[in-house]
């Protein structure tokens, strides 16, 4: 349990702040919140919006094709003959497999778009993930840093004042003085890293503030996970509009024909005015596709068969490897916990001692530095176990 409290403390002091430089705060907003504002500026602005406008628009009806419209005139050539005047209007009729089938790609193409969607937001989440990550641990970096330069501007008054009086030689107050520029060298560094990755996270977003909470929940392991993969389902969709719009060519959904026609017999003895319908049902009792609709069909599903298979062995692949690194930055954790309790008491060990001038003072420098690596070393190591968690929830296809 102090372990743990321990734990908690020394996580805080190192990324709980972010850099005053960058005018960044802590706010009420969560990761699913900076996912959305990314989705917002860079996604539904305008890709959506196209998106949506097609899977809305509607279809033609009943009709299969445009209507046409043709005119004859006849002319008789006996002085007793008549002439002939006719108009006619041909719909081509969908048939009633044909509106189903329509039905059936509308509904396959809204559900293509969801998983579109899901795999945009996945996109993003990929994206915030990896800046907020690399954030934390620059974050981390700079927090060492700043506490290294604090310990070390303490230990060089100390022994300035002691060098002052003649107590040491001018080695131990160089040593730290060299180690306090390597600190200051360092705190640069990571100043400038974290000031990037606040600067992307607000390209990314557009917001200025961070999420109050940057852990996710644990990824459970599910068998099903690959299935459920919105690459996999994006995929299956695909190969079932495929499917259906080979489908459309077929012979047995060739459309009726119902013509309108109105004619004008004109006589010496008579004028006929006529109005009629005509239908024009196509006799298609067997499905005789082409050899190209057959080729095209099973180059189709060879290719969904690969990409499908791919997909599913790089999400199998990742999920494995990032478990087998959980695994093991848990064990890891684990060890640098009692790293850090041996650690801590060697420093008040330290501390005592350099106040009766027991020990040396190279000594004495190395083991202060060194309790600030463990520590450095024990809350980095639980930013990665942090990030391998949401590196699993990103390749088991979860967004923010």
């Amino acid at each position: 349990m102090k372990l743990y409290l321990l734990a908690i403390v020394i996580i805080n002091v190192f990324i709980s702040e972010a850099v005053a430089s960058g005018h960044f705060s802590e706010g009420e907003i969560s990761l699913t919140d900076a996912l959305q504002a990314a989705m917002e500026k860079h996604y539904h602005s305008e890709s959506k919006k196209q998106i949506d406008s097609a899977a809305n628009s509607e279809n033609s009806g009943w009709l299969a094709n445009n209507p046409s419209l043709s005119f004859s005139l006849l002319q008789s050539q006996e002085n007793l003959g008549s002439d002939e005047a006719e108009i006619k209007l041909n719909l081509p009729l969908k048939t009633i497999q044909q509106r189903e089938l329509e039905q059936q790609l509308i509904h396959g193409q809204n559900k293509s778009n969801t998983y579109t969607n899901t795999k945009v937001a996945l996109y993003f989440s990929m994206l915030i993930r990896e800046t907020l990550g690399a954030y934390q641990v620059d974050d981390l970096l700079l927090k060492k840093a700043v506490h290294k330069l604090s310990v070390l501007n303490k230990l060089e008054q100390k022994f300035q004042q002691r060098y002052d009086s003649n107590t040491v030689s001018l080695y131990p107050l160089l040593s730290i003085k060299k180690e306090r520029l390597d600190a200051e060298i360092e705190k640069l560094k990571s100043q400038n890293k974290t000031q990037n990755m606040l600067e992307r996270y607000s390209e990314l977003t557009g917001l200025t503030m961070l999420p109050n909470k940057l852990i996710e929940a644990p990824y459970i392991i599910d068998q099903q996970a690959i299935e459920k993969h919105p690459s996999i389902l994006s995929l299956d969709a695909a190969w079932q509009q495929q499917k259906k719009l080979l489908k459309v060519t077929d012979p047995t959904l060739a459309p009726w024909h119902l013509s309108i026609t109105a004619k004008k017999v004109d006589s010496a003895d008579f004028v006929d005015n006529q109005i009629g319908l005509a239908v024009d049902v196509p006799l298609s009792f067997n499905s005789n596709s082409s050899q190209g609709t057959h080729t095209s069909y099973f180059n189709a599903l060879k290719e969904y068969q690969l990409a499908r298979d791919q997909t599913a062995l790089t999400i199998e692949l990742g999920l494995k490897s990032a478990l087998s690194d959980l695994q093991l930055l848990q064990k890891q954790q684990a060890l640098l916990a009692e790293s850090l309790e041996i650690s801590r008491q060697i420093k008040q060990l330290t501390e005592s001692m350099s106040s009766s001038n027991a020990l040396q003072h190279d000594v004495l420098l190395r083991r202060m530095l060194e309790a600030i690596d463990i520590q450095s070393n024990y809350a980095l190591n639980q930013i990665k176990i942090q990030q391998l968690n949401s590196t699993l929830r990103q390749i088991a296809g979860i967004p923010l």
